[in-house]
């Protein structure tokens, strides 16, 4: 999908919160890759963001993100950014997830995930006999390259 395609891909002002950013970072340092610049050359000008409130747009985050996986020539940048941000972030859940008793008790601590990406995204688990599935949706007109990292990030963790 081309930025042109996925920048008009959704109708409305869908956002991402800023603490996505530092794994991002941290992600593509680990390739040698600057992202602070790749992120400014799209309008995310990281020094000036609060990381406990604000929010950018989602199609800015998705064009820097693709921007990211060329610079990088790595496809698969969500299972690399998850390791950043499961251990900026997860480690505690990670930790009840280990601890809990069945896999879909220890899967819903992951349910604050949804309410940190807003309506973009959602991950849902569900176990029912002997079964347990785990399903991440978008809202329709998501760009690809955001489905992508989501997707490998969330079970990568």
């Amino acid at each position: 999908m081309s930025k042109v395609q996925s920048t008009q891909a959704l109708a409305e002002p869908y956002t991402v919160p800023v603490m996505l950013l530092p794994a991002l970072l941290k992600t593509a340092l680990d390739f040698g890759v600057d992202a602070v610049s790749i992120l400014a050359r799209h309008g995310i000008v990281f020094d000036q963001l609060d990381l406990a409130t604000d929010r950018i747009n989602a199609l800015q985050f998705s064009d820097a993100v693709e921007d990211i996986i060329v610079a990088t020539k790595n496809p698969t940048i969500g299972i690399s950014y998850a390791k950043h941000y499961s251990y900026d972030y997860v480690n505690e859940i990670g930790t009840y997830l280990l601890a809990a008793d069945r896999l879909i008790d220890g899967f819903k601590a992951f349910r604050w995930i949804t309410e940190l990406t807003g309506p973009f995204v959602s991950l849902n688990y569900s176990a029912e006999g002997g079964v347990f599935e785990a399903r991440v949706t978008f809202v329709p007109g998501s760009p690809e390259v955001l489905q992508r990292l989501f997707v490998e990030c969330s079970f990568s963790m």
